[in-house]
């Protein structure tokens, strides 16, 4: 029985936001038009505010450019919400409606674990700084989370659950920061019979970690380079990489028994050496300003390192050769080859500042060469606080591209202020789009597949989607279903218009699990007397084995010549092997809306869902799950809690009910369960409903939803 706690009720404190839809929607009228975002900072990297058009000089190619569009843009620190779940719950409709907003930062949390050292309280810090970045974005940013080794990537998204646990799903850190002496011959050469030019590091196994480490950074960068007009930053959470350019370019030492691991050594770190100005070049190109934050802390760095070589015997131990000789660590001297050391083994000391040098060089030459700074103090509040001041103002301009330039054709861009003192930041370049393929066995881009591969989605058309994985009886895979809610057009008549849709699927590491799956509906509509936009549903299945995807669907209107896109996360149980689990939610609705197929789900549940969240009073809306017990154990009833808060977070409903196991019948161990939305006695608000489905002690499964109550 659900209880409603009507003196808890209250009328919900609407959360304010500057939104800047009709911004974004001039900059996306001209495929023709330029875009750039552009910050200003003064000489103490503070913002400059209240700048107009005729600040503002742009050139291409060195030629000045007229200014046809232009935004000033501030983002509001983000207010704390009435209620903690406004932002922590997982939004249950994912919608593009948030890419509307061009105030909308694009950040990427890199967490370079490849570089971090495998130490606890280094990890520790990394997750902590990385979680406490998350609580600083504001409502309208998009965050990826990526890591370089082992991590579990997060695509852009605005869901922080999703962020917080790809965070912490951070377990390891990889890089030992020895130089390659854990790998060095810990006997004298002479005594085994060698020449003593193989004394030393025979392989530094760093290496693939910083391969790793530069590769995810180019890779970043290609992502944002097609990225839109918008404020991007990477927030590099590393001790930094440590390739030394210097001793890469020194020549070998003649007779060097050990050439082949020298010049392995050598040739790597030229490698990545070669690859840092092309990766700072694509960083400015994309206007990525990289805020490197070493988890390591002030000297964390070689302090590691120094206790680390300390305990390795080559470098801590007086070695005898002879009655007379004796080889010993000691300061290296002028001009020695940290990658060809020959006889000369350095102080424990020595390295360690060596390898932490290199470190804080790259981090520092990443910031600079792209606009940023690095933290590398403990001081970690202090640097976000700074990096969040730096990008909450910047300008939105844009210029018609000049006539006649050749497709593919890379051009240079340049902005001034005229204002002395100012640093102006702003993408250094673009390509001229190239010309489609034309011949044969060219294949044609279709304006499905266009809007679908962007890093964000595209919000020309405005869609929602709620989705909800269902065990499909004696098959491994999972049936979803995609209600997929579009704004349709305003129209003066009667219409009827076609609607081309396409649904993606791709795992965590990006392979593909479903590509192409199409569908085209027909749509009737009539003119209707409404500020909002309108909305007509369509319903689809895919079938996905149990795991964790991204869902990336577009849809195309020929009627207009309107494409968007929606991307979405989507987690499918394994309803089999799980003890207990549950389907998605859905949501029936009374009076129904407008949708297509009508009978799309009649197979898998006995209703028709609605994306809409959005009731009044007197609607009458159901909640639907189905409970699942997994096979192998016996059944067992199953208790499910209700409870329900409003927009300020206090308890306005709850209560308890049970699913006896004479209900699991449905294809042998499943169960449907309803929960009616006491609608019409709610005051007009925002609510929060969690249910938890509950088997014996041990076994639990939550799923929520998120809704609004407006008046009659």
């Amino acid at each position: 029985m659900f209880r409603l706690i009507v003196s808890a009720v209250c009328a919900l404190l609407g959360l304010s936001l500057v939104t800047f839809a009709q911004q974004a929607q001039v900059f996306r009228s001209s495929v023709d038009l330029v875009h750039l975002d552009v910050s200003v900072l003064d000489r103490d990297r503070q913002p400059v505010r209240g700048l107009t058009a005729s600040d503002f000089t742009v050139f291409e190619d060195g030629k000045p450019q007229p200014v046809s569009v232009f935004f000033a843009v501030d983002v509001p620190d983000p207010e704390p919400p009435p209620a903690a779940w406004m932002r922590t719950a997982p939004p249950e409709i994912q919608t593009n409606q948030i890419d509307q907003n061009a105030e909308g930062r694009l950040f990427v949390l890199l967490i370079d674990d490849a570089m971090i050292p495998h130490d606890a309280q280094f990890l520790e810090t990394a997750r902590r700084v990385s979680r406490s970045f998350i609580e600083r974005v504001a409502p309208t940013d998009r965050v990826a989370v990526v890591f370089s080794a082992a991590g579990r990537n997060q695509n852009f998204t605005t869901d922080r659950t999703r962020l917080l646990a790809a965070i912490d799903s951070l377990k390891a850190g990889h890089a030992k920061y020895l130089g390659g002496w854990d790998t060095a011959q810990s006997t004298p050469a002479e005594t085994l019979g060698l020449l003593p030019e193989l004394f030393g590091p025979v392989m530094d196994t760093d290496m693939g970690f910083r391969k790793a480490s530069i590769s995810t950074l180019k890779q970043v960068a290609e992502t944002l380079i097609s990225a839109p007009q918008r404020r991007k930053a990477l927030i590099y959470v590393s001790p930094g990489i440590s390739i030394d350019e210097v001793n890469a370019s020194m020549p070998v030492r003649l007779g060097d028994q050990g050439l082949n691991s020298v010049m392995a050594m050598k040739d790597a770190n030229r490698e990545l050496a070669r690859t840092m100005p092309d990766l700072f070049l694509r960083m400015q190109r994309a206007n990525v300003t990289i805020y490197p934050i070493d988890p390591c802390g002030p000297d964390g760095l070689r302090q590691y390192v120094l206790q680390a070589a300390s305990t390795l015997p080559i470098l801590r131990e007086v070695t005898t050769v002879d009655e007379t000789t004796t080889r010993q660590p000691g300061m290296p001297p002028p001009g020695y080859d940290w990658l060809d050391p020959g006889v000369t083994r350095p102080q424990p000391s020595d390295l360690a500042m060596h390898l932490s040098k290199l470190s804080v060089d790259f981090l520092d030459t990443a910031a600079k060469n792209t606009g940023g700074f690095s933290t590398l103090s403990s001081d970690y509040d202090a640097g976000l606080e700074r990096i969040f001041e730096e990008n909450s103002s910047y300008y939105l301009l844009g210029y018609a591209a000049p006539s006649g330039q050749k497709p593919g054709s890379m051009h240079q861009l340049r902005v001034e202020v005229n204002r002395p003192g100012m640093t102006v930041r702003t993408r250094s370049g673009y390509v001229t789009e190239a010309a489609p393929k034309t011949g044969r066995g060219a294949k044609p881009v279709t304006p499905l597949d266009r809007v679908i591969t962007g890093p964000i989605p595209d919000a020309s058309f405005p869609m929602r989607v709620a989705l909800a994985p269902f065990m499909a009886p004696g098959k491994k895979e999972a049936f979803v279903t995609v209600v997929l809610g579009l704004a349709q057009p305003s129209v003066s008549q009667r219409t009827t218009y076609e609607v081309e849709l396409q649904t993606n699927a791709y795992e965590t590491d990006g392979r593909p699990r479903l590509v192409g799956a199409r569908q085209t509906v027909r749509v009737v509509i009539v003119p209707i007397e409404s500020k909002e936009s309108p909305r007509y549903e369509v319903m689809s299945t895919i079938a996905l084995p149990p795991g964790r995807y991204e869902l990336r669907m577009s849809a195309y209107r020929p009627l207009d010549n309107v494409a968007g896109s929606l991307y979405a996360d989507l987690d499918v149980p394994d309803f089999t092997l799980d003890a207990l689990s549950a389907s998605g939610v859905l949501v029936e609705m009374e009076p129904p809306g407008s949708s297509t197929p009508p009978q799309a789900f009649d197979a898998i549940v006995p209703m028709t869902p609605t994306s809409n969240r959005e009731f009044k009073r007197d609607d009458l809306a159901t909640a639907f799950m189905r409970v699942y017990q997994g096979e192998g154990s016996p059944l067992l009833p199953v208790t499910v809690t209700t409870r329900m808060v409003n927009g300020q977070g206090q308890q306005v409903g709850e209560g308890k009910d049970r699913i006896e196991v004479d209900r699991f019948h449905i294809d042998g161990r499943a169960a449907d369960y309803r929960f009616s939305l006491p609608l019409g006695l709610l005051p007009p608000g925002q609510y929060y409903l969690t249910l938890t489905f509950t088997q014996g002690a041990r076994n639990s499964v939550e799923r929520s939803l998120q809704f609004s109550v407006a008046g009659r």
